[in-house]
């Protein structure tokens, strides 16, 4: 998998938690709610249900956070990797272009002195 896959996937893995979070407490208020007011299950039963919930959530939730830490430190090295390769060459460049000009402002120089 490419790394802009994998910036691909995270980020909708993220959009994914965003309408979990935005979803599930409306959908787990209107079917409790309901199971409550039918008398199915009482008050404490729906608070247990709703601790063990949020648990299990907040355990999912961490390892898919430490996923990502993982996934964008490892972009982070590589993309830092890559950009200090990129100024190396940079420098390279800058440094052959100086000596280039360098040799055609003494070239120039002598083709002056030649005319004179």
């Amino acid at each position: 998998m490419t790394d802009n896959e994998k910036l691909i996937e995270t980020v909708n893995d993220s959009n994914r938690w965003m309408i979990f979070g935005g979803v599930s407490p409306i959908l787990f208020t209107l079917l409790f709610g309901i199971l409550f007011y039918s008398n199915i299950l009482k008050a404490d039963q729906i608070i247990y249900v709703a601790i063990a919930f949020a648990v299990v959530v907040c355990f999912v939730w961490w390892f898919w956070v430490l996923k990502v830490i993982v996934a964008l430190s490892q972009l982070n090295l590589k993309a830092n990797k890559d950009l200090t390769e990129m100024r190396d060459d940079v420098k390279i460049i800058a440094h052959e272009v100086r000596e280039s000009a360098r040799d055609l402002f003494v070239l120039l120089d002598a083709v002056q002195k030649k005319q004179k």
